[in-house]
């Protein structure tokens, strides 16, 4: 609470001091400057918010006031207002606040300590043993995890082996023309991080290996094919795919001829590297 608002206001010009004691109003009223929403009003440490001017607490002549029908509703104290009667004055009696374990039975008392000691240990081992289970689910989560993933990169692997079988059976795709000439071209296929392709062109002569450096046209188109009939397949449509062409077989010590890659699924890219 803190804002700069003043206002009048008839102050008694006494304040309680002595809790416990009874308190004899016989004070006159004087006029003084009452300043409200001046500082923060705090109560073990937490702020009070008052919207009631008659319980605010306020400043007046550089003291601090705290309204005693304030400290009653906070349960700080206990109040007693005893209006004047045959010729009595008005009194009131402030006194604090009992421990609700005041007087009571120590051996109770005790009691009470051992039970809330005996469920503030149990509630620690059952925390602790949540957090086993928690670390248990998790670890068995990621194991799942883990063999699901080795389990769907074995299948893929074999699929891709299938699939170079398949291409090694396609005569449109294992064969490809070179200056008049037919040539059986084989494959192998590897999956990983990428889609990996060997692929064998066998019985390349010198004069061949020329007129493909000059004209490489039917080979593009082949291995554009090759590219295009993988990705029929959608485990590998958005694979990264790699290949590379042999003059040889992947038996003996190959050439390497010509080097093909798509990207994102954006075409085939690259050529014949003689």
């Amino acid at each position: 609470m803190k804002f700069n608002n003043f206002k009048k206001a008839a102050i008694s010009a006494f304040a309680v001091v002595a809790i416990g004691a009874g308190c004899v109003f016989a004070a006159t009223p004087v006029a003084q400057q009452a300043y409200y929403d001046t500082f923060t009003f705090k109560v073990n440490g937490n702020a009070q918010f008052i919207s009631d001017n008659t319980k605010k607490p306020f400043i007046a002549n550089s003291r601090v006031y705290v309204p005693i029908s304030t400290l009653s509703d906070l349960g700080i104290s206990n109040v007693e207002w005893i209006p004047a009667a045959n010729g009595m004055p008005a009194t009131l009696n402030v006194s604090p606040v009992k421990s609700q374990t005041a007087g009571m039975d120590p051996a109770k008392e005790a009691y009470y300590e051992a039970k809330i000691k005996q469920l503030a240990d149990d509630l620690a081992k059952k925390e602790a043993e949540v957090k086993t289970l928690t670390d248990e689910n998790k670890k068995l989560k990621d194991e799942t995890a883990k063999s699901k993933t080795s389990s769907t990169s074995d299948d893929l692997k074999r699929t891709a082996r299938d699939l170079a079988d398949d291409f090694n059976r396609d005569r449109y795709l294992n064969r490809v023309d070179i200056g008049g000439r037919s040539f059986d071209i084989s494959y192998n296929f590897y999956y990983g991080r990428s889609f990996e392709v060997e692929a064998y062109i066998k019985g390349l002569t010198s004069d061949d290996l020329t007129r493909l450096k000059k004209d490489s046209r039917n080979l593009d188109r082949v291995m554009d094919d090759v590219v295009s009939q993988i990705n029929k397949d959608k485990n590998f449509r958005d694979v990264d795919k790699d290949i590379v062409v042999f003059d040889g077989t992947s038996n003996n010590n190959s050439k390497k001829v010509a080097d093909y890659y798509e990207r994102d699924g954006r075409g085939i890219r690259g050529g014949v590297t003689l």
